[in-house]
């Protein structure tokens, strides 16, 4: 009986896993010999709230990198601007005054994003802080409780692939 039980156990360990890093998407280049790993961007997996930022695992023969992707829906239009500000629970604030901000004109609304490389230090402060909001130039998005959990758990998904 205890056997059974023991094998039970291990078997369920990977199918948790599996749950917890489900959404998780794999590109392969050929030609460059690239792969892509990446947490969803537009729907929550863990939470019902949508999750306004994504990230990315890119691996080359040579290197592997990661991308941090920001996302907020806002009125108004404002293309070719630049500035990405994120706050963590901790105090700190990444200030990325330079960084290009995305604008895709919609009809109802307009869809902002941005995108950064990741360096160790960044890494790890994602992985032990929570970010608590962030701005795209002018326009601000709080996360909701709990979706940063949804990211970092995804996140630590990536990173273990």
């Amino acid at each position: 009986m205890r056997m059974r039980f023991f094998i039970l156990v291990l078997t369920l360990i990977p199918s948790a896993l599996v749950a917890q890093c489900k959404g998780i998407t794999k590109d392969v280049d050929e030609f460059k010999n690239i792969t892509t790993y990446s947490t969803p961007y537009i729907k929550g997996i863990l939470s019902t709230a949508p999750l306004p930022l994504a990230a990315s695992k890119i691996i080359t023969d040579t290197d592997t990198a990661y991308l941090l992707h920001f996302q907020l829906v806002a009125g108004a239009y404002d293309p070719y601007k630049k500035g990405l500000y994120v706050l963590f629970d901790n105090g700190e604030k990444w200030i990325m005054d330079e960084t290009e901000i995305k604008c895709r004109y919609g009809s109802s609304f307009n869809y902002y994003s941005a995108y950064f490389l990741l360096d160790e230090e960044k890494i790890a402060t994602l992985n032990n802080n929570a970010i608590t909001k962030f701005k795209l130039f002018t326009h601000e998005r709080t996360l909701q409780k709990g979706q940063y959990s949804d990211f970092v758990k995804l996140f630590k998904c990536i990173q273990a692939l």
